[in-house]
């Protein structure tokens, strides 16, 4: 409930207040979706409170796009081959190279 009544106070723009709650309501949820959902919201929550760095720190420990199911779900069911399925596994454990490390 208090997430909920979070993501209301801030789509009515009650900044601090939101982030007040979803700071209290994050450890206290089981659900994963809704938790990823909080942090993502909560970056921008900080954004607009003029907290750039916590938006950067929190930002910096959200999933990466590779391992979301708007990413997989699609390869899953294009009926990848034993190297491209080998291959995704090393992208999603070592990075696909492409990052600057």
């Amino acid at each position: 409930m208090i997430l909920g009544l979070a993501s209301t106070l801030a789509l009515k723009g009650n900044t601090d207040e939101a982030i007040e709650l979803m700071e209290r309501g994050l450890p206290l949820s089981i659900n994963e979706k809704q938790k990823s959902t909080m942090r993502a919201t909560l970056c921008f929550l900080y954004l607009k409170a003029g907290r750039e760095d916590k938006a950067n720190r929190l930002a910096s420990e959200l999933p990466h796009t590779r391992e979301s199911r708007e990413v997989i779900q699609p390869l899953i069911q294009q009926g990848l081959d034993d190297s491209e399925i080998d291959e995704n596994i090393k992208n999603i454990l070592l990075g696909d190279g492409k990052g600057i490390w």
